[in-house]
């Protein structure tokens, strides 16, 4: 079965349930198997236990009640950032102030990565890799300036800082990485689907110049580097791209856009919910892969996160770098 047969069984199955305790045992089945492996390696399956969270079941009564009962004593125990609950919110521009529709609109517009220059270094922030960013005017034009500056040939070291990036789209891979590298990458894609069983590779090569110039490449990263910003890290890792520093990573930068199953249809206005928005269905999102090693064994200790080539904390890791740049520039000078 594909990610979309494989989706619609599950799909079918869960809205085929009338009862809550029926629902609740199959959401717990789906995680067992979708989890199972990260669940032993982590320690976190003795938070996950049937008969206990049955035991608790028994104040649901609609499915508002559901879907918070899910959130507290499923997933925030587990605390996997795959595994969430998707609210399908509409924002109510009448609820909120003028305030905050301000700062909505000034956040619509302004770009979200920050270019800086400081003497031969240029330092770019990237705080997200959100699609609603990637898709921005003012998001591209930074890009744009990114490229006439190390076209120029006064650059000669880059930071690039990810720190606090959650991830989201592989396509600021495409955006940045063939401005910094004089090199073809190969972005590694491996995984195994846990619900077919079979090893699968969605690894791609992305283009680079060989005429760029070949700079002096330093990634920040901290412990809430995830998901897509994981994969980037991973990215740069894998091809000796770049000098890492901070913290290890959260992780999880293998696999696909994970799955998810419709909790309801129905107006959600639990726990979750905030003033300002309304929620028309909620979904419940996880993943179907584990990572894998060259060997294509299932390997979260080697393959889940990143461990920086140089450790700091994340507060310092700016500092560090420039620190290592300026040594560099006096060793070099001598």
């Amino acid at each position: 079965m594909n990610r979309e047969q494989i989706q619609k069984v599950l799909e079918d199955k869960f809205q085929s349930l009338t009862t809550y305790k029926d629902k609740l045992i199959f959401l717990y089945m789906l995680i067992m198997q979708s989890q199972r492996y990260y669940l032993e390696y982590s320690g976190k399956i003795k938070d996950l236990n049937l008969n206990d969270i049955l035991a608790k079941a028994n104040y649901i009564h609609n499915d508002n009640d559901f879907i918070d009962f899910i959130d507290k004593e499923i997933l925030d125990k587990l605390n996997l950032g795959h595994l969430y609950l998707k609210l399908n919110e509409k924002v109510n521009f009448d609820l909120l102030d003028e305030n905050l529709k301000k700062q909505k609109e000034e956040n619509d517009l302004k770009p979200n990565t920050h270019l800086e220059i400081k003497d031969h270094t240029m330092i770019i922030t990237i705080p997200s890799f959100s699609k609603k960013h990637f898709v921005k005017e003012s998001e591209k034009e930074v890009y744009r300036q990114i490229q006439a500056y190390l076209q120029n040939d006064e650059i000669d070291d880059v930071i690039i800082d990810i720190r606090g990036n959650s991830g989201g789209t592989d396509e600021y891979f495409d955006l940045l990485l063939p401005l910094i590298s004089n090199k073809d990458l190969t972005v590694n894609c491996s995984f195994k689907n846990l619900f077919t069983n079979q090893n699968e590779d969605h690894s791609y090569v992305i283009k680079a110049d060989p005429n760029n110039k070949k700079f002096n490449i330093y990634l920040l990263v901290d412990k809430n580097v995830f998901s897509t910003s994981e994969a980037f890290t991973r990215c740069c890792k894998d091809n000796n791209l770049a000098t890492i520093i901070g913290e290890s990573t959260r992780g999880e930068g293998f696999g696909l856009t994970p799955l998810s199953i419709t909790l309801t249809n129905k107006v959600y206005d639990g726990n979750r919910k905030k003033d300002y928005v309304q929620v028309e269905g909620v979904e419940l999102v996880f993943p179907i892969e584990a990572p894998i090693n060259k060997l294509g064994k299932i390997d979260y200790i080697n393959f889940y996160n990143t461990n920086p080539d140089v450790y700091c904390k994340k507060e310092k890791a700016l500092e560090v770098a420039l620190d290592i740049i300026n040594e560099n520039k006096v060793i070099n000078k001598y």
